[in-house]
């Protein structure tokens, strides 16, 4: 018989409730029993004999499970619930904000026996409340928790924070000028506060507006408040500025109508210029007045100083009206070498002039030249008691040309009864004046002559030329002709004849030239001879009698007539010679046409006016020899011949450095050494001058050819201060380099 016992096994004794806070040291768990092994399950699973220690990093709750194992037979599981209690830090408020100063209080929270630290973790807290520190700007962090059931929370951070609050910013100087429209000041910041003073006293959250009636300083102060925090006052400082005196003008300026004017120049700084007294707008672009109208106009301009502009100087610029022009016999007319008198005009102050514009007039009133036909304008204007100078009126001064003597011919001879022809030959429309066989005035026809008949003559008839008229000039003639009757012997007649020389200076004439008529018989011509037919220049001036010699087989008859010889006016020549010529000691020459003229010419001998196209020389035409255009002129003719001037040096020509100049000039104004004169450098054709200051700074540079190149001791239009400067002078020329002097500069 086999007997079984089945053993009840009760489970381990345990404690069936075990509590921790979070994160407290665990102890293993424990219970009573005998071969004890440890589960994580109520059922299954394997145990171990190692009991569990638990794990209080998470709050909540882990049930443990062991047994126990007696006589071979294991117990049911006893249970473990294992309880991590969470607990929350106290209520605080997170952020708490003070100004710098402020009274601060003991901070708070809301919780069970509280704990104060001053870290986040570690340390020792104390029961009393921390209350914060606000003298000076920043934030600290407090820390608080709360034990309950024995567990101490997580810490709460309170962040006290203290505020530093700086001043609104603001614009620390505002200038106006006196009676400016000011506006309110302005500053950057929140809930501003104005005040009059920098400490103490009631803000005003109403700006102020600066008052600009009086010149001074006075000062303003703001505050913004931020977080119920109010900063610091900034100040600001409200300068109203003294107007400057207007700038000074010359008030009145006068012109005459069409005079150039120039921009007007009053002395102030930061000019504006105005079209109006008050009001518009103003440019700094001095005006140029305009000088087309008579009238006055006024420009007004201010000056600014320091920001504030004065009050406006007026200046009338009054264009006076040009008086009329004089009054003048517009046309004058002469004859060729007529005594001429001196021109006239009626009108006050009168100036006379070559030309319609421009020039330099003269009180002298001209005398025309009569000498040669033309037109020559002169012009003369008066001058008001305003001094304004009128236009100019013209005066045309006609000079005309004599007319040409007129020549006569006849039909003689001719036979009884028949008309006697005269032919007057000259230039057509000339009137010619007759007497004689008939009387009165002929006008040469446009075919150059004009037949005068005599009807019917028994006996020789004669026409006497006693004048002529080109209708502007006239002079007397003494021309005659005769046409002789014959009806039996031999008769020479002879004519008084006027001829020109030709351009070579000669003439012949035929016998027929003379011929008035000769005839035999009725009518029949015989032959006619001269006993001189040939002229030049000795004749000219001198009436030549001459003989003419009728012949007929044996039969022969003579007869005398006057041959006045003219010079012929086209043979205007010019003529030149060579020369050689010397350089006087500055190595200058000017020479007159006279030294070129070698018989320039018009005429029978005459002498021409004649000019040179180069008439002056210096050191660079030495060496190469130099053609000059002479020109000749009579009249309307011209005539050209060219020579070569050859220049020879003196010595002075062989430039080398200059010896000295001054090396000290004042440039006051005074008129003494007020430049820098560099006697003879002009002669060195290449020069070039620059000045240095000691720094070896560029002040001055130029090509001098005078004292108009002179350096006057300023630099970009202002004197340079007393001292030492440097002068270099490049003579740019062959074997020469370059020459530096130390100038001094003195007032």
């Amino acid at each position: 018989m086999i007997e079984v016992r089945v053993n009840a096994l009760s489970a381990p004794s345990v404690n069936s409730f075990v509590e921790y806070c979070i994160d407290d040291n665990a102890v293993a768990l424990t219970a009573t029993g005998d071969n004890l092994l440890w589960y994580t399950e109520a059922t299954g699973g394997s145990g171990t004999t190692q009991a569990p220690t638990p794990n209080t990093a998470t709050a909540g709750e882990t049930s443990y499970y062991v047994s126990q194992t007696i006589d071979g037979c294991e117990s049911e599981r006893a249970v473990i619930v294992v309880r991590v209690n969470a607990l929350s830090a106290p209520s605080v408020n997170s952020l708490i904000e003070y100004c710098i100063d402020d009274n601060a209080v003991a901070l708070t929270a809301t919780g069970d026996n509280l704990l104060w630290y001053t870290k986040a973790t570690g340390g020792s807290g104390t029961t009393q409340a921390p209350t914060p520190n606000t003298a000076t700007a920043g934030e600290t962090s407090y820390y608080v928790s709360q034990t309950i059931d024995g567990c101490e929370s997580e810490r709460a951070v309170i962040v006290v924070r203290v505020n530093a609050l700086s001043a609104p910013s603001v614009n620390s100087l505002i200038e106006y000028c006196i009676d400016d429209n000011a506006v309110a000041l302005t500053a950057t910041g929140d809930n501003l506060l104005w005040y009059t003073e920098a400490t103490g006293g009631s803000g005003t959250t109403q700006a102020p507006t600066p008052n600009t009636a009086t010149a001074g300083e006075t000062s303003y102060y703001v505050s913004q408040t931020i977080n119920g925090c109010e900063s610091e006052r900034a100040v600001i400082v409200v300068r109203v500025n003294a107007l400057p005196v207007a700038p000074s003008v010359d008030s009145f300026i006068e012109y005459c109508v069409g005079e150039t004017a120039v921009a007007l120049t009053p002395i102030g700084d930061n000019l504006l210029w105005y079209t109006e007294a008050t009001g518009g707008s103003g440019t700094t672009q001095a005006p140029t007045p305009n000088t087309a109208t008579a009238g006055e106009t006024s420009y007004y301009v201010s000056q600014t100083i320091d920001g504030c502009e004065s009050k406006r100087a007026v200046i009338v610029v009054r264009v006076k009206a040009l008086p009329v022009a004089p009054s003048v016999n517009s046309l004058v007319e002469y004859c060729i070498d007529d005594n001429a008198v001196v021109l006239t005009a009626t009108g006050d102050n009168l100036l006379w002039y070559t030309k319609a514009t421009g020039g330099s007039g003269t009180t002298q009133a001209p005398t025309p030249n009569t000498a040669t036909a033309g037109e020559t304008s002169y012009y003369v204007s008066q001058t008001n008691g305003n001094g304004c100078e009128s236009e100019r009126a013209v005066i045309v001064v006609r000079v005309n040309a004599l007319p040409v003597a007129p020549i006569i011919h006849t039909n003689s001879p001719i036979c009884s009864g028949e008309d006697a022809v005269f032919t007057i030959a000259g230039t057509p429309g000339d009137n010619v004046t007759i007497d004689g066989a008939l009387k009165g005035t002929v006008t040469i026809e446009a075919s150059g002559t004009v037949d005068v008949t005599v009807n019917r003559v028994s006996s020789s008839a004669t026409i006497n030329l006693t004048g002529i008229s080109n209708g502007n000039c006239s002079m007397p003639l003494t021309g005659t002709a005769t046409v002789a009757v014959q009806d039996g012997p031999l008769t020479a007649i002879a004519q008084n004849i006027t001829v020109q020389l030709d351009a070579s200076g000669q003439v012949t004439i035929a016998p027929e030239d003379v011929d008035d008529g000769s005839s035999y018989g009725c009518g029949s011509t015989p032959n006619v001879s001269l006993d001189i037919d040939s002229f030049d220049c000795d004749d000219v001036g001198t009436p030549v009698k001459v003989t003419l010699t009728a012949a007929q087989g044996n039969n022969w008859d003579t007869a005398t007539a006057v041959v006045t010889v003219e010079a012929h006016l086209d043979n205007l020549v010019a003529i030149a010679k060579d020369i050689a010529v010397q350089l006087d000691a500055s190595g200058q020459l000017t020479i007159a046409p006279e030294d070129v003229d070698d018989g320039s010419s018009y005429g029978c001998g005459s002498t021409p006016n004649v000019s040179l196209d180069i008439d002056s020389f210096d050191c660079d035409d030495v060496g190469t020899p130099v053609t000059v255009t002479l020109t000749a002129t009579q009249g309307n003719q011209t005539a050209t011949a060219t020579a070569t001037v050859t220049v020879e040096a003196n010595g002075n020509c062989e430039l080398g450095p200059l010896v000295d100049f001054n090396i000290g000039f004042s440039p006051n104004g005074d008129g003494i050494a007020d430049t820098l004169v560099i006697e003879g450098l002009e002669h060195y054709k290449n020069n070039v001058v620059r000045i240095y200051n000691l720094s070896q700074h560029l002040l001055f540079t130029a090509h001098y050819r005078g004292p108009g190149d002179a350096w006057d001791g300023t630099y970009k239009g202002r004197l340079v201060p007393v001292g030492s400067y440097l002068c270099v002078i490049d003579y740019n020329e062959p074997g020469l380099d370059q020459e530096a002097k130390m100038i001094y500069v003195n007032y």
